[in-house]
């Protein structure tokens, strides 16, 4: 089974938020979790959420006290986070400094703090209006199942059967979210669960991991609050984690905490017990492998107006072409990069593609360039 890597021409991967890596340390709710929380399921007690996917992520439409807003589904955060717009509309058509009641469906939560974060890089990464993130945490009381091959989620009555061979005990960090062993080589280490980071096996270090080529800087990443170089290469042994093996992965490098990604989990119906702290995995027979990854070398981070070259990467097309760091792509073939949205730029990332059309903003010209796609790491 391979891993199928979704590489647009450029990439610049989203993680939400970072945590500390667990180390047995101990969870309690806080001040950003809800007083309470319930949903009405069917007659097994199965509630489907109804939420979209926009660039891999969840996306949920929910109501804070009545006012519609947009939230990402993350299980790197913890409780409510809004931007700061969505802070000030809340505010100014409550007048209070907390969300009485979250709607979500029928799913209901009451009484939730939240913390304010400038939300802007993330939204033009993802390239749609979002106004915060939701933890996981929110709907601790139930089995919450991230059904990525159905672009799903669930709310599920019940317990997982912590003997299940698919089941394994996971770790909380202070924020509540969720680690799980992962071995390779000489490294051993836990690494976050991630549904927020875009990616496959980012890792903090390198150190120990035995590589096919040396790692080479080939993209970069995204955070809340800042953007990264990130070096990727293919590893030459099998990687684990949970019940899952990984052969001969790729992995990149990432600032604290080393996470799993969406390009790992999208194969997987991915189940939370959080109450017992279990997570159970069902999907494809393992090992599996990544595939190769695929590109132009042209590392950017985005912009309200489109993606701004900041590196152009050695020994890839991107080199051998008329781009230079400053450059802002505002179109890609011949779409203007504000209109890609969700779905559109999902049909750009096809690993079949050949070459790609930018148009580029260079100072008082504007041009379009032609540069080839191809195996980056093979």
């Amino acid at each position: 089974m391979f891993l199928r890597k979704r590489m647009s021409a450029f990439a610049a991967g989203v993680l939400l938020f970072g945590v500390c890596v667990a180390s047995g340390c101990s969870y309690t709710l806080g001040p950003n979790f809800p007083e309470s929380s319930s949903y009405s399921g069917d007659s097994v007690g199965v509630y489907v959420l109804p939420t979209r996917m926009c660039s891999d992520y969840f996306f949920a439409d929910v109501l804070l006290d009545g006012i519609p807003m947009t939230l990402i589904l993350d299980t790197g955060a913890r409780g409510l986070h809004l931007d700061h717009t969505a802070v000030t509309r809340h505010r100014k058509a409550t007048g209070k400094h907390r969300v009485g009641q979250l709607e979500f469906g029928d799913f209901t939560a009451r009484g939730l703090s939240y913390d304010t974060v400038d939300f802007s890089r993330i939204r033009d990464a993802i390239g749609a209006d979002v106004h915060g993130v939701i933890g996981y945490q929110i709907f601790r009381d139930s089995l919450l199942v991230i059904d990525y091959p159905a672009g799903e989620l669930r709310l599920e009555a019940g317990q997982l059967d912590a003997d299940d061979p698919r089941t394994v005990q996971y770790r909380l960090d202070h924020r509540g979210a969720p680690f799980l062993k992962f071995s390779l080589d000489d490294l051993e280490q836990y690494v976050l669960l991630d549904i927020g980071a875009h990616g496959g096996v980012s890792l903090s270090s390198l150190d120990g991991v035995v590589f096919l080529d040396e790692p080479r800087t080939l993209t970069r990443g995204t955070r809340v609050d800042r953007d990264f170089d990130k070096r990727v290469g293919r590893a030459v042994s099998t990687a684990r984690f949970g019940p899952i093996k990984i052969d001969r992965p790729m992995i990149s490098s990432g600032p604290p905490p080393s996470t799993i990604g969406q390009e790992v989990l999208q194969y997987f119906v991915v189940t939370f017990d959080q109450r017992r702290r279990l997570v159970r995995f069902d999907g494809p027979p393992t090992p599996i492998e990544s595939e190769e990854m695929r590109g132009t070398g042209l590392g950017a981070s985005a912009e309200s107006a489109g993606y701004r070259v900041v590196e152009v990467y050695d020994g890839t097309p991107a080199s051998r072409a008329d781009i230079r760091s400053g450059d802002l792509v505002i179109a890609i073939d011949g779409i203007p990069v504000g209109d890609l949205g969700c779905e559109k730029r999902l049909a750009r990332k096809e690993p079949s593609r050949e070459s790609v059309r930018y148009t580029i903003s260079r100072g008082d010209e504007v041009f379009d360039i032609e540069i080839a796609i191809t195996a980056l790491v093979e």
